[in-house]
């Protein structure tokens, strides 16, 4: 299992939103799990070790596959995976320094057995006065990701009542 921790953009503008992202890679038929992992497994679990005054956002966690044993349905990643994070750095950062944004992780790897693993990660990124360039190497990546992310339909009315023994959902914009 590979777990790198990449960033979006090559530096950090004071004030400025960027975002991180954890990249599981797992062995082939290997698989780890996600927010709800389902009837059994573990959840990824991330947690940040930033400079004071930087605030992190919550994990943006990108549509599951399901996963079907005997008896059991369970949710998670197969293959590749990227877990984003959005991070406000601090108006008062100075330009010409460096941020080390660090990473503790651990996750619960299965296939047939499980194996729990853990990595301490971390990169390092300059602070500059202009607009950061995106990481062109991870750019396509962070973009497939999002467009996998779980859509919330605020303008949405939605509604669902039971009628004997059937389960009614309305749905309209």
């Amino acid at each position: 299992m590979k777990a790198p921790l990449i960033s979006e953009v090559l530096s950090i503008k004071p004030g400025q939103t960027f975002c991180v992202a954890l990249r599981l890679v797992m062995d082939k038929h290997w698989h780890t799990y996600w927010k709800n992992p389902g009837d059994s497994g573990l959840p990824t679990k991330i947690k940040r070790d930033l400079p004071d005054g930087f605030v992190p956002g919550d994990i943006q966690w990108p549509y599951p596959q399901r996963f079907e044993l005997p008896e059991l349905v369970n949710f998670g990643y197969e293959g590749e995976v990227f877990l984003i994070t959005e991070i406000v750095a601090p108006k008062t950062l100075a330009s010409g320094s460096r941020v080390k944004v660090a990473t503790s992780v651990d996750w619960l790897a299965c296939k047939e057995g499980c194996i729990p693993g853990h990595a301490d990660l971390r990169i390092e990124l300059p602070v500059k006065a202009e607009h950061p360039k995106i990481n062109k190497r991870w750019a396509n990546h962070f973009k497939k990701t999002r467009m996998n992310l779980p859509k919330i339909p605020s303008d949405w009315k939605i509604n669902a009542f039971m009628n004997e023994d059937k389960i009614f959902i309305e749905m309209s914009p």
